[in-house]
């Protein structure tokens, strides 16, 4: 039972280390995707460029994930001490 508690342990760290990347963070994001924009050889790296919305929506979608990840976190971290 103990190594199913640390290996949901683990995606529940994993969930919110991710969200709160996504959350606080979301440049890095469009960083990356313009890192990988820059190897198609028809446009330049600099077309493209995410909305307001696409932004509002990896934000959110990171706090939600940083939801999960923390309920999953504290879940298994209460079956590890009781």
């Amino acid at each position: 039972m103990v190594p199913d508690v640390f290996d949901k342990l683990f995606v529940g760290l994993l969930f919110l280390a991710i969200g709160v990347i996504y959350a606080a963070y979301p440049p890095w994001f469009d960083r990356f995707v313009r890192w990988v924009k820059s190897f198609d050889i028809d446009k330049e790296p600099d077309e493209f460029e995410l909305s307001d919305g696409a932004v509002a929506l990896i934000r959110y979608g990171g706090f939600i994930l940083a939801c999960i990840g923390g309920v999953i976190t504290l879940a298994m971290a209460g079956r590890l001490l009781s």
